[in-house]
Parts: structure tokens; sequence; C-alpha cells
């Protein structure tokens, strides 16, 4: 599992509490100590102190319990009501992102700042190129009046010391629909109405007050007791290292019934989807855009309506894989498992699936059970996917597999969004206006590199891109 930081180190460290715990059967119990043992006294404390720490961990850990902070009326509810809660779950409600304001730190709005590199120089570019005259010279330093600042970046840009520095808010920077604000507190606020579920924030924020609902302790408990069948997302190939058909065989051993490549409803994705892009060509329109990604699509729902039109009406591999599993395996519960947020929103807006698990909630399952994946002979999973499906992860794999078959109404045309940001933004809410537009298929992707760069990754974009290659290459063979 990635631990760049300190804050994902602590996450990785309290999900596997509670998953121990509630392997062993002993979460109501044990989950009272976990705040304590993580943070012992006598220990450094991140915080002003101990007692905020373990405050703050105790929030934490109701959302890794699938509880949704923002839902707490009272602030003594025992940690073992929380866990009570989850054991007896059916359905976990929207929204799946929650906000711990505890741990916000309310940052100041996002600003340029002068260093102390500035050197007062008698060009001083930075005030004759303001256009809002907001820089002044005060002694032998720069000072600019946040008040009448427009954040325009024309003073970085001359300084010639590069002195002045643009200060963001990391959560508003990464999100790329603006639903992130702030109340009067300083502290962030989630407009759901324009929320996409990419979950950008919860990677981007440093003190992680973004934090995604958990369904870990919902499958833990109905693992080996009722029927399940794992969804296995295309990008787990590139997760471990390991080959794809023991990460199989680990999924099995903790006690999944199937296990069912998603790259196969990626496959049938493929399939449909060129052939609707084929009947869109003939009737003359002029451009398609894919639809495997739930965030994007969520973004042409909320925020580009007038875009619906051009997106392929074909669901998502998730959904195709997840069809055909219910249909045949009507008694099984179906839990998906992959790199993304926006999927278990989408996974509560469709009834065939049951749970999503992300890739960091399954490395932390595969340590409580004590699997070592190079240890597993490999087993192939019950329904495999192909070349084309195995390489959708990656940007570009969906418009690879498309130009597959529809080589001939796509020649010379290469046109692809890798990540939903304001600049790509910008350009789909101009593609329904356009008169000539770039491409006549557009592939899109809300996260950097594709799936394999999503908000829950446990390897970083470019070895996870190397390991899918390598088995999309042998998957050619076969």
């Amino acid at each position: 599992m990635i631990v760049t930081n300190n804050a994902s180190a602590l996450k990785r460290q309290l999900m596997l509490e509670v998953a121990k715990a509630t392997l062993a059967g002993t979460l109501l119990e044990d989950v009272e100590h976990i705040p304590v043992r993580v943070r012992p006294r006598g220990e450094e404390s991140t915080r002003c102190c101990i007692w905020r720490d373990r405050a703050i961990i105790r929030y934490r850990l109701i959302a890794i319990l699938g509880g949704r902070i923002e839902d707490e009326t009272d602030e003594v509810k025992p940690l073992s009501d929380y866990a009570k809660e989850a054991l007896a779950r059916i359905v976990l409600e929207k929204p799946i992102l929650t906000v711990l304001d505890e741990s916000c730190t309310a940052c100041i709005e996002a600003n340029y700042f002068v260093t102390n590199a500035c050197k007062g120089c008698l060009a001083r570019p930075c005030t004759v190129h303001c256009p809002t005259n907001a820089i002044s010279i005060e002694g032998d330093t720069a000072k600019i009046v946040p008040s009448a600042c427009i954040n325009c970046g024309k003073c970085q840009q001359v300084c010639p010391y590069h002195a002045i520095i643009f200060v963001p808010v990391p959560c508003q920077e990464a999100c790329p629909v603006d639903a992130i604000d702030k109340d009067s507190r300083g502290k962030i606020v989630i407009d759901f109405d324009r929320c996409i579920m990419c979950g950008k924030c919860v990677r981007a924020c440093p003190f992680t007050a973004v934090m995604d609902r958990s369904q870990m302790v919902d499958v833990l408990t109905r693992l080996g007791r009722v029927e399940m069948n794992a969804l296995l997302a295309p990008a787990v190939a590139g997760q471990f290292d390991s080959e794809i058909e023991q990460i199989s065989a680990a999924a099995r051993k903790m006690g999944f019934d199937r296990i069912i490549e998603v790259a196969s409803g990626a496959d049938a994705v493929a399939e449909h989807e060129s052939g609707e892009f084929r009947e869109r060509m003939s009737a003359a329109e002029p451009f398609m855009t894919t639809s495997c990604c739930y965030a994007y699509t969520e973004t042409v729902r909320k925020h580009i309506p007038e875009l619906k039109r051009f997106v392929a009406k074909t669901g998502t591999p998730l959904a195709m894989t997840a069809a055909r599993a219910r249909r045949e395996h009507p008694s099984a519960l179906n839990v998906f498992i992959g790199p993304c947020i926006a999927k278990k929103q989408e996974g509560m807006d469709n009834d065939d699936v049951d749970y999503v698990l992300t890739f960091e909630e399954f490395a932390t399952m595969l340590e409580a059970y004590g699997i070592d994946l190079k240890d597993l002979a490999g087993e192939k999973a019950d329904l495999e996917g192909g070349a084309l499906g195995r390489g959708f992860p990656v940007t570009g794999g969906l418009y690879k597999a498309i130009s597959h078959r529809c080589s001939d109404l796509l020649t010379g045309q290469t046109a692809r969004i890798e990540t939903l940001d304001a600049k790509s933004l910008k350009l789909l809410k101009a593609l329904p206006r356009m008169k000539n537009p770039p491409c006549k298929l557009m592939e899109v992707m809300c996260c950097y590199r594709g799936c394999i760069g999503g908000p829950a990754v446990v390897a970083e974009e470019p070895v996870a891109d190397k390991r899918i290659s390598k088995l999309v290459e042998r998957s050619l063979v076969k």
C-alpha cells in the first residue's frame, strides 16, 4: 500500500485495527481501545496534545465503521455503538463522503504571498503589472493587500526572484467542479448537489479532513457466511507485485465464492460502445464521448447537461459485470473492489452492486487475514477478461478497444481527457457548441492517467501502468 506521508500511514493503521478486530469477533469490545493503542501515553503527539489526537482518531474510526460524522448528535456516544450499527447495517446511505471539521485547519483563502526572498528591487515589476494596485512596497519588501488582490498571478509571473508564491487550499484546488466552500468558521463544506464523488479532495487534503465512509466491516462480517462474488476492477492487476491469478486466489482464500474480473464487463462495454459509435456516426452525429467513468457521467449530469446527448448510453464495466453476476448467481452478494470512491456512489445507485471496497481496504484485508500474495499459487478467476478489457484502467485503454473495432471511422482521430480539471471542463462545456469538434470519439477519465490514478490506489501510477501492460501482453498471447 502507498504510504507517502503520516496521514496515509495513520489511515492504514486504523483500518487494520478495525479489520483485525472484526475478524476476531472482538470489534465491540476492542474498538474503544484503538485510539489509546494508536496514541499511547508518553509518545509524541501530532497536534497540541495526545488527548486531541485521540479525539480525532475517534472520528476517523467512525468513518471507517461507515458512520457519517456530520450526523453525530451525541459527542459521548461510544465507538462500540457505532460498531453495533455497522455490524447490523444492511445498506449504507448517501453521501459516501464525510467531513471531519475538527481536523480541518481552516486554511486561509487561496492567495498570492510575498516571501522573504523579495529584495524590494528598483524595477518592481510586480507593482507595475498589478491591475488592481494591490501591491505596495513597505521598507524593502513588497506587500500584497488581500482585499484588493484578484489572484491573477501577474506579480508571480514577472518577479525576477520568484519571491511570490501561490498558496492554495488543497481540497478546493483539487475539486474540478467547485463543490467545496467554507463556512463562517473557515471550515470546508461540500455541496453534494455539485459533488461528483471523484475523491480528489480526499487524496489532496494533507489533514485528511475529507474521508470516504467504509463498507469494510459490512463485507468482513458476511465473508464465509453468505454467498459472495468478488468483482475485481481491471486496475487491480497493477496494484500488487503479483500476478492477477494470485490476487484471485487471495480473494478466494478470504472467503469469496467466485472471482469475477470486471475486465470481462469492460470487454462487453467495448463491444457495445463500438456498435453505438457506429450507429451515431451513421446518423451524422458530430461526436461521442465514452461513458465508463462514473465521476465523468455525474459531471455531465450535474454540470454540463447540454453534453448528455453526446455521451454513450452504454453502462460502465461495473454495471455490465454486476448485471451478469446477478443474472447467473441471483442469491450471491456482489462486492466490487476498485480504485475509485465514485464507484461507492455508483454501487449505491445500482441494485446489482451490494458493496464497494477500495484497493486500500482490500490491501488492509489481505494484511488482516495474514495473506502474502507471493506465497499463493495462482488461480484463474471464474470469469476472466480479455486483453482489451484488461487494458481499460490506463488512459487510452477504452479508446484503443473501440478503435480496434472501428478503425475505419477513427483514422487519424486521437482525443482523450485523462483527468477532470478546470481546463478539461472548459473543453467539455464547449464541445456541444463546436461546429467542428476536435474528434469523433473522446475518451474521458476523471483521474490522472486513468483508473490507475484513482484516489484509493495502493501503487504509484507508473508502476501500475507497467504491470497492466505486462498483463495485457500476456493476455494477447492466449
